[in-house]
């Protein structure tokens, strides 16, 4: 599972992955990764920019969100730090050493 450390989406999904694996007996891979980075390299935007004219468009996802928040019996954070990008560039960092580490044969 790709993640960003700042997304509230992520977030929830990673609340409910454990009963995922639990059903089904798969077992999700975590990669971090900068969503930003990832739009830019897209040519994306992330829904908040390119919805941001659109308010029923909007709506809809906090609806979205709020059904999968009470389907799943999970609380919405009252608010999201946008600082998180320091937590998710470190984590891309030591992922990045780390795979560099296993391409030199190192441990």
């Amino acid at each position: 599972m790709l993640f960003d450390f700042g997304s509230p989406n992520t977030h929830l999904a990673y609340k409910v992955i454990p009963s995922i694996e639990v059903r089904t007996g798969a077992n999700f891979a975590y990669v971090a990764v900068l969503l930003g980075g990832v739009f830019k390299a897209t040519g994306n935007r992330s829904p908040m920019e390119a919805f941001a004219d659109i308010p029923a468009q909007l709506a809809n996802e906090g609806k979205e969100r709020d059904c999968f928040v009470a389907r799943h019996g999970l609380a919405v954070p009252a608010s999201w730090s946008a600082t998180s990008s320091i937590s998710a560039r470190t984590s891309c960092r030591k992922a990045s050493a780390r795979l560099s580490r296993r391409s030199a044969g190192q441990a």
